[in-house]
């Protein structure tokens, strides 16, 4: 899946060129002839003094986002940063300060942000086809025991909430708005090799008057079906199950309308 990403990267300007660096030299090596790259570097610092390089793409532990993106921000270079931006406010709000004095372009790459089911939902409800809605369910629920730095609290900042949930976070902001309050909870009662929660809960209220809940886990041994997303509104529903997208809306008092937009979804 990542050659297939690097390849039709590649292939939407011929002057792209792709440069790999890993604290392992040899894997940067392999990675670099595994996708076609144009050269690798033995250190972060000769990345950053290379004329060749326009864009940084951060891929690192979270503890480490902040010092990696303030040397990328004095050294001018553009930003694609993995998500969490940072493992507490204050990290951000550093690595914000130095976006803005720098005037780089700075980017958390939140995939589900462009999922064609988070669009279309956001579509959908502004153009009111549902009506007005009035709850939002979004959910990720797994069985999964993470490995290396990701069992390490001090390291990730947290559990699964700040890890796979913070993709879900987003999900949630962007289809429901502006959040004016929130509640959550956390469980670790499973995932007992992972320092931080393996379960949390969160429940929102926006200011548009809807509630929001979110339910990310990676301690369910067994689950019932879910949504990923559902939309419920005051004239209809929208709801994504994982592999598709349906929507159904009361048109007239005798009529329903539905619609799979799953030939649209995209990996991310």
């Amino acid at each position: 899946m990542q050659k297939h990403i690097v390849k039709r990267v590649l292939a939407k300007d011929e002057n792209i060129k792709l440069y790999m660096y890993d604290v392992d030299y040899n894997r940067a090596e392999a990675l670099c002839k595994k996708y076609s790259g144009a050269g690798c570097f033995k250190t972060y610092d000769e990345v950053l003094a290379s004329k060749e390089i326009d864009v940084v793409d951060i891929c690192v532990p979270h503890d480490e986002h902040l010092s990696v993106v303030l040397k990328a921000t004095k050294a001018g270079k553009h930003i694609l940063s993995e998500k969490p931006i940072a493992r507490t406010l204050s990290e951000a709000d550093q690595i914000l300060d130095a976006v803005k004095k720098s005037g780089v372009r700075f980017f958390v790459a939140e995939c589900y942000r462009f999922y064609p089911s988070a669009l279309k939902a956001r579509e959908l409800i502004d153009e009111g086809v549902i009506g007005k809605p009035f709850l939002i369910h979004v959910n990720s629920q797994q069985f999964y025991t993470p490995s290396g730095w990701r069992r390490d609290k001090e390291k990730t900042g947290g559990g699964v909430l700040i890890d796979r949930g913070i993709h879900f976070v987003n999900y949630l902001r962007l289809v429901g708005g502006k959040i004016k309050t929130v509640f959550a909870t956390f469980n670790h009662e499973t995932i007992l090799a992972m320092e931080g929660e393996d379960t949390a809960t969160i429940q929102v209220k926006y200011e548009n008057g809807a509630t929001g809940q979110l339910i990310v886990s990676w301690g369910m041994r067994m689950f019932t079906p879910f949504p990923w997303l559902a939309v419920y509104g005051s004239e209809g529903t929208m709801f994504d199950m994982g592999d598709g997208f349906t929507f159904s809306a009361q048109l007239t008092q005798n009529l329903m309308i539905m619609a799979n937009l799953s030939d649209y979804l995209i990996l991310c």
